[in-house]
């Protein structure tokens, strides 16, 4: 059986403007990573230098949020969406502390491990966003709607009646005991 992928024009754009964005971030994100998570950093690097390359990164990830946030997200997409800006927006913010104190030669593991958190979490942000979008993608079979696939998945349950039987019994019983009350207090005593 053939099949192919239906898209929602609004989720490929969307996944594309997602693709795009990462590519452009994703370099600094991996300049980032090698700067911080090598102990290099530590043993005589210049401290104007590394501010230098940890601004250019901050800039990255202020450009890659300000792109982002033009990006019109399907409704199934929205909260990832919102978690890549806030990711983006965070991990800007944390890059230029650390640069700031790369510049004053305050730069310690600490504050390095914040910033490789911050762009760890920016990365788990882009997947979000991006795999948010592959689940509005539908697959059907040779342009059409296979009829026993779409009843297997909405078919009600064999429950549903015995449900509906209860409910209605649990009505007729409070309204029973509603009558009754209503008579024993009621009447005059």
């Amino acid at each position: 059986m053939k099949q192919h992928v239906a898209h929602d024009q609004v989720a490929v754009r969307y996944a594309d403007g997602v693709d795009y964005v990462w590519t452009t971030w994703e370099p600094a994100l991996r300049r980032c990573e090698r700067m911080l998570g090598a102990s290099s950093w530590r043993a005589g690097v210049d401290g104007e230098e590394l501010a230098l390359q940890l601004r250019r990164s901050q800039y990255r990830a202020h450009s890659a949020a300000e792109f982002a946030a033009g990006l019109v997200p399907p409704p199934s997409a929205g909260d990832a969406h919102g978690y890549l800006l806030g990711a983006l927006a965070s991990c800007r913010d944390a890059l230029g502390v650390l640069a700031i104190r790369a510049e004053m030669d305050e730069l310690d593991d600490e504050v390095a491990e914040i910033g490789l958190h911050a762009v760890d979490v920016t990365r788990d942000a882009f997947r979000g966003a991006r795999s948010t979008t592959a689940l509005v993608h539908a697959w059907i079979a040779e342009d059409q709607v296979d009829p026993e696939w779409l009843h297997a998945h909405s078919a009600p349950s064999r429950l549903w009646p015995f449900l509906l039987w209860m409910l209605i019994a649990t009505c007729a019983a409070l309204f029973v005991v509603l009558v009754v009350q209503v008579l024993v207090l009621g009447a005059p005593g």
